[in-house]
């Protein structure tokens, strides 16, 4: 189960850099505000992490390792975007993304 989890979390982990670092046309989105997306997106991550960090160590640990660990890899995402001309940095970004990893956290606490 521990192999699957990993897998899991590595092909996320995938997805959110290619989709952190592709530039996609705003009316793409649907019309959901930028910031839904960030705190969704790292939000399940923080819980796919959280997921796979009990099966090695207690839930409570476990879901405050996996919301630190989704939220430095949305700031490593954030900073790769500095080196993407198409790409912007943007603070509010890493805000969403540490908030919405940080209400998962609460959430499945």
């Amino acid at each position: 189960m521990a192999a699957f989890l990993l897998l899991i979390n590595i092909l996320y982990a995938i997805l959110l850099v290619v989709g952190g670092l592709v530039s996609i046309p705003s009316e793409s989105t649907g019309g959901i505000p930028d910031w839904v997306l960030h705190g969704s997106a790292y939000g399940l991550q923080a819980a796919l992490l959280s997921w796979f960090f009990a099966t090695k160590m207690r839930p409570r640990r476990a879901v405050f390792a996996g919301v630190v660990c989704a939220t430095l890899f949305g700031a490593m995402v954030e900073s790769l975007q500095f080196f993407q001309p198409a790409r912007m940095v943007e603070p509010e970004d890493l805000l969403a993304n540490t908030v919405g990893a940080c209400i998962i956290g609460v959430v499945i606490a």
